[in-house]
């Protein structure tokens, strides 16, 4: 078994009621990243970020020896 990505998980919880999320001030707060989520549920905003550490860089599994 191989490691192929190791991320790092950053998540922020907030409180933010339904009318505050509707006006979507709460759009300064997401990071510009290809790897967020963003959750909404019950009056709560979690916003998670991942950053990728480590990419294993071999292609098809063969190394040249």
């Amino acid at each position: 078994m191989r490691l192929v990505v190791h991320n790092k998980r950053e998540k922020k919880v907030y409180q933010v009621p339904l009318a505050e999320f509707k006006e979507g001030k709460w759009l300064s707060e997401i990071p510009t990243s290809d790897l967020v989520e963003i959750i909404w549920k019950n009056g709560f905003l979690t916003v998670s970020d991942a950053k990728i550490r480590k990419v294993d860089s071999e292609v098809g599994g063969t190394k040249d020896e």
